[in-house]
């Protein structure tokens, strides 16, 4: 199960809009960058252009539960619901609107409702047996795709090595 909040449903849902997951979880997530500057703006060309969460679910076919505070100040509760509008058709229990709830409070002014609506999710996953799970490609994907044509400097950039060392140029 993959979980992300606020920011941090950016690459949870990006993860999820890419490989099977046994569920997956957004809590007080955004739809798009757009969506959070222009809670009344719903364009899609601009949904686009950063954090396109609402792309990225649309694509899901894991079980997926949302959570989100009615009350929430940093990231409207708008968004939420277009969240569930798009991942409608894999969301197998109702969202978890939190009432009252706000965008730092969830987990513990309202720790009890926060975690029925995970515990109902988690049973709801686990009665419903295993799924396909496919594991993130990861960059080893990406550098065995693209071959040779990536110079070593870059190699090492995406895997998180240091780059080869040059020698230094001595002034004749």
């Amino acid at each position: 199960v993959v979980f992300g909040k606020s920011l941090g449903s950016c690459p949870t849902c990006y993860l999820a809009g890419k490989h099977a997951f046994r569920g997956v979880v957004v809590c007080s997530g955004l739809a798009s960058g757009a969506r959070v500057l222009f809670p009344e703006t719903r364009v899609w060309a601009l949904d686009a252009q950063f954090f396109n969460n609402l792309g990225s679910l649309a694509s899901c076919k894991s079980p997926t539960q949302l959570v989100h505070g009615d009350c929430d100040e940093t990231i409207p509760f708008s968004n939420a619901q277009d969240l569930y509008a798009v991942c409608r058709a894999h969301h197998p229990l109702p969202p978890g609107w939190i009432t009252g709830g706000s965008h730092n409070d969830i987990e513990s002014r309202h720790r009890d409702a926060f975690l029925a609506i995970l515990k109902e999710f988690l049973a709801h996953i686990l009665a419903a047996g295993p799924t396909r799970v496919m594991p993130p490609s990861g960059i080893s994907a990406v550098l065995k795709s693209v071959g040779s044509s990536v110079s070593s400097s870059a190699k090492a950039l995406w895997s998180c090595t240091a780059p080869p060392r040059s020698q230094p140029a001595h002034d004749m």
